[in-house]
């Protein structure tokens, strides 16, 4: 279980988890580097394979993964888990009854105060269209525009287009 002096550890550690992952995902969006080569490539029309979708939407989904676990994890540690059996044995059987009291208050205020709203949010959506359904998160697309105005446009299963 979680100790007294620590709960915040594993809030900040997913933080940067996230904080992370979308730097990843900001790096894959990079054009290819400019080498004298690359460049005579370019402007005569080529399109310079990155393969910035494998690595942007790996990073994406471990980016929703990593976001979205932290208000799990702040009510976990400072409310009550009602949707696990194991954490709801121990919740009953190793906490004093003011402490299930503050615990079950530090819940209602936490979904009243925005906890609700952030589950609809059109990320988590995103998230659990990735993870529990399609494999993917199907609404996500990215369009980017290449060092001659060449307009890319991908999504997580279909290959680059211009």
């Amino acid at each position: 279980m979680i100790l007294p002096e620590e709960p915040w550890v594993g809030v900040d550690l997913k933080a940067q988890h996230a904080d992370f992952y979308l730097s990843e995902m900001g790096r894959s969006l990079q054009p290819p580097e400019r080498t004298q080569m690359n460049v005579a490539l370019m402007s005569s029309g080529v399109i310079l394979d990155t393969r910035w979708q494998r690595s942007f939407y790996a990073y994406f989904d471990a980016f929703l993964a990593m976001a979205r676990s932290i208000p799990e994890i702040i009510n976990c540690c400072f409310g009550k888990d009602t949707r696990n059996k194991e954490m709801t044995a121990w919740f009953r059987r190793a906490l004093e009854q003011d402490e299930q009291d503050r615990r079950q208050a530090f819940t209602r205020e936490f979904e009243a105060g925005g906890y609700k709203d952030f589950r609809q949010h059109p990320l988590a959506t995103a998230r659990n269209i990735s993870f529990h359904r399609a494999g993917y998160a199907s609404s996500v697309e990215v369009t980017l525009t290449g060092l001659f105005g060449v307009t890319y446009v991908g999504s997580p299963i279909a290959l680059p287009s211009t």
